[in-house]
């Protein structure tokens, strides 16, 4: 499968930490505890990366969604 990105839509967020919990690799929290991607993490190949996809399918919000790299 081809690479994709991962987007994040931080008016969305409600801080539940779900991302953090499936896939602390990828996504951190800043000061107010709202998601945020760690450096060099946008863009990963879903077929190997099932936890960024739990954390994508268990935002309880809608912030994180996949999108092809323009």
């Amino acid at each position: 499968m081809s690479d994709l990105e991962v987007r994040v839509d931080r008016d969305m967020c409600v801080g539940s930490g779900q991302c953090l919990i499936s896939a602390a690799d990828y996504f951190g929290q800043d000061i107010e505890g709202y998601v945020e991607l760690l450096p060099g993490a946008p863009t990963v190949d879903l077929a190997t990366s099932e936890e960024v996809q739990e954390a994508v399918e268990k935002c309880p919000s809608g912030a994180l969604s996949w999108h092809s790299p323009d």
